[in-house]
């Protein structure tokens, strides 16, 4: 898996947007486990690279927002299914970035791209998450810090 970097993503619709706007891109493998019986990357499978981009880039220990890694929970996933994904696309291409930001929760908005394709082209993958910070101790969801509130800003696209 590459090292997360600020990157140019695709608009939702597969349009280029402007090099001014937020984002995070990172490279996920994709394994032969996580093919089906047709060849193409399983759904199962699909949400799992979701989460590895989302683990090594927002929950990543040392980072700024890393201290969402010791409690958040996913309140929320959707996924939309432009095109299949196989193996041979590996590493898929992941792009991220913050939609919502709120006291205790973030929506993290991703796009899923084969190797190599340009930015520009439609994404095989769309996908977002509702994240919500929670104290594990005290079993409920507690306000984002200021650290990782700026650190999610940065993320940010309306």
């Amino acid at each position: 898996m590459s090292a997360p970097t600020t990157g140019t993503p695709a608009g939702s619709d597969g349009s280029a947007v402007p090099p001014a706007l937020p984002g995070v891109r990172i490279d996920v493998p994709v394994r032969w486990s996580d093919m089906d019986a047709y060849g193409h990357v399983n759904h199962s499978r699909t949400v799992t690279i979701l989460e590895e981009a989302r683990v090594e880039t927002v929950f990543k220990p040392g980072s700024p927002s890393g201290t969402l890694g010791a409690g958040a929970v996913v309140a929320e996933l959707q996924v939309s299914y432009r095109r299949q994904l196989v193996h041979d696309d590996s590493p898929l291409q992941v792009l991220m970035w913050v939609s919502r930001l709120r006291a205790a929760d973030f929506t993290l908005c991703y796009e899923l791209r084969p190797r190599g394709e340009d930015e520009s082209t439609r994404p095989a993958v769309t996908a977002s998450t509702q994240i919500v910070a929670f104290d594990i101790a005290a079993q409920r969801p507690r306000r984002l810090s200021e650290v990782e509130r700026a650190t999610l800003q940065q993320w940010r696209r309306e």
